[in-house]
């Protein structure tokens, strides 16, 4: 069956959706109350597409029903895509304020923005998103202003989540993972980190020892900036695995990723360049604070420290540009490539 909404003006009443469905030509979904204004997609295999919308909260008060999109449950398949749609100004007390993917849910979006996901920095988890299934970012994706315990942008818990076009994360606030909390698995490409703020730890990212975060430079620099922990620069937390692949974009420019704050954690691994059989990334990471990890891996390409490393082991099969007494390395360094000090 196909349930297609799409008179223009304003659905002020809460939308379930357990077939095929469509939401398109609406200007805006406005969600004022506590039992209006959401999307809830918790039909087996329900299918919803939502095309050119702007979901507007309730700005005023937390009676808003959290999330405002759900989709799935953590044994109902559903999916959703969404494209070049706005949600924008909720506050609601609850997890994924935004968009909230269950277990067996699917989501798709392109081109999407979440502004000013707003909750409690005390009892909810992922402001803009909460997501423990899968989630494919296509296009643009901003996730900006929004605030929650952990994981103010996104909190990925246990599930995937993979952008694949530019991603702006910046102006989130929460006392950890400003801008991402994670467990699961996540890429992020072409992405700019910017002025998120943790009260506590991870100003930009914090990723558990579950956890694996890659970002890619491919078509754009990718860069962390103006991102804090408990008042200190910070980029990211890492207690798990962190790969770092800068390469050259289609038009053969070659592309770099940039962090100003630093990445701690004596437990991660940070790998950069090449895993497997990859050949494309040979580009450059800098590295302009203080790298704290137990493994620090180069693969390939170049890693710049401007400032102190400090590791168990460290390898090198690329270009590490360091200097001397910058690098403490508990067991030394493995090194097949050009260690310059």
């Amino acid at each position: 069956d196909t349930a297609t909404i799409g008179v223009a003006g304003t659905i002020n009443k809460s939308i379930e959706i357990s077939a095929f469905s469509s939401i398109t030509n609406t200007p805006r979904v406005i969600n004022r109350t506590a039992t209006a204004g959401y999307v809830k997609e918790q039909g087996t295999n329900a299918n919803l597409d939502i095309t050119d919308i702007i979901f507007e909260g309730d700005s005023v008060n937390y009676k808003a029903p959290s999330p405002l999109i759900s989709v799935g449950t953590a044994s109902i398949v559903s999916s959703l895509a969404m494209h070049n749609c706005i949600i924008q100004n909720c506050k609601a007390n609850g997890p994924g304020i935004g968009i909230y993917v269950y277990a067996k849910g699917t989501a798709v979006l392109d081109n999407l923005s979440i502004i000013s996901a707003i909750g409690p920095l005390v009892n909810n988890n992922g402001g803009a998103i909460y997501n423990k299934g899968y989630i494919t970012c296509n296009g643009n994706t901003t996730i900006a202003y929004s605030t929650a315990r952990l994981g103010a942008g996104i909190y990925n818990d246990g599930g995937t989540l993979i952008c694949t076009g530019p991603i702006h994360v910046h102006h989130n606030k929460a006392p950890y993972g400003a801008g991402v909390y994670n467990s699961g698995t996540i890429t992020f490409t072409d992405s700019n980190f910017r002025n998120n703020t943790a009260k506590t730890d991870g100003g930009a990212i914090i990723n558990e020892g579950s956890g694996t975060v890659t970002i890619i430079a491919k078509d754009s620099n990718s860069e962390f900036s103006g991102n804090t922990a408990g008042g200190n620069t910070n980029d990211i937390r890492n207690a798990g695995q962190l790969y770092l692949k800068s390469g050259v974009s289609d038009i053969g420019d070659a592309r770099s990723i940039t962090f100003n704050g630093t990445i701690n954690h004596t437990s991660g691994t940070t790998t950069i360049g090449n895993t497997g059989t990859e050949t494309e990334y040979t580009g450059t990471v800098n590295f302009n604070n203080t790298v704290t990890q137990k493994e620090v891996n180069v693969k390939s390409g170049t890693a710049n420290f401007s400032n102190t490393v400090t590791a168990t082991d460290m390898s090198n099969a690329g270009t590490v540009n360091v200097g001397a007494s910058d690098l403490q390395v508990t067991n030394g360094v493995s090194n097949t490539g050009d260690l310059n000090l």
